[in-house]
């Protein structure tokens, strides 16, 4: 098995890059709507670790991009609500 010891001494120091930015109206307004769903509601009060992680994980692809949240025909956990601020051929 390659170790990262063994990459190391052929590729050049790892850079970590930043990049802060505002969210868009669409990625706004479906984090409100998910802050005000059940399972971030539940996530806050004590739910499950796994509940808690895929919440974190549906965040994740909010702030990346917003079509993210709807993957193979169906929203993900919190984002049920929201998919109607999506335009119509990210749905389709």
């Amino acid at each position: 098995r390659r170790t990262n010891t063994l990459f190391s001494k052929h590729l050049p120091p790892k850079l970590v890059c930043v990049v802060c930015c505002s969210m868009s109206a669409l990625q706004l307004q479906m984090y409100r709507q998910f802050l005000s769903s059940k399972v971030a509601r539940q996530a806050v009060n004590g739910g499950k670790q796994s509940m808690v992680l895929e919440s974190i994980n549906s965040l994740r692809k909010l702030v990346n991009h917003p079509s993210l949240v709807y993957d193979n025909g169906k929203a993900s956990k919190g984002f049920e609500e929201a998919v109607h601020l999506l335009p119509e051929e990210t749905v389709s």
